[in-house]
C-alpha cells in the first residue's frame, strides 16, 4: 500500500535494449515513496498498460509531472 499524498507520475525514457515501457512515481516533497526508495519505476509490456495505470492513478489523485 502506498500513501498517495504528494505523489506524481513521470515518464521514463525507454532504454536502448529494453522492450518494456516504464514510468515512475515520485514524491514532490523529496520524501521516500516506499520504504527507502525515493521513487518507484514501474514497467509494463505495452503502452496501453502504461496508459491504463496512469488513468487509474489519475482517478486516485496522482497527477502527471508537468515540469521539464
Amino acid at each position: 500500500m502506498l500513501p498517495l499524498d504528494n505523489l506524481k507520475v513521470r515518464d521514463v525514457e525507454k532504454s536502448f535494449m529494453s522492450s518494456k515501457h516504464i514510468f515512475a512515481l515520485f514524491n514532490t516533497e523529496q520524501r521516500n515513496v516506499y520504504k527507502d526508495y525515493r521513487f518507484l519505476e514501474l514497467a509494463c509490456d505495452s503502452q496501453e498498460d502504461v496508459d491504463s495505470w496512469k488513468a487509474s492513478l489519475l482517478r486516485a489523485g496522482v497527477y502527471p509531472d508537468k515540469s521539464v
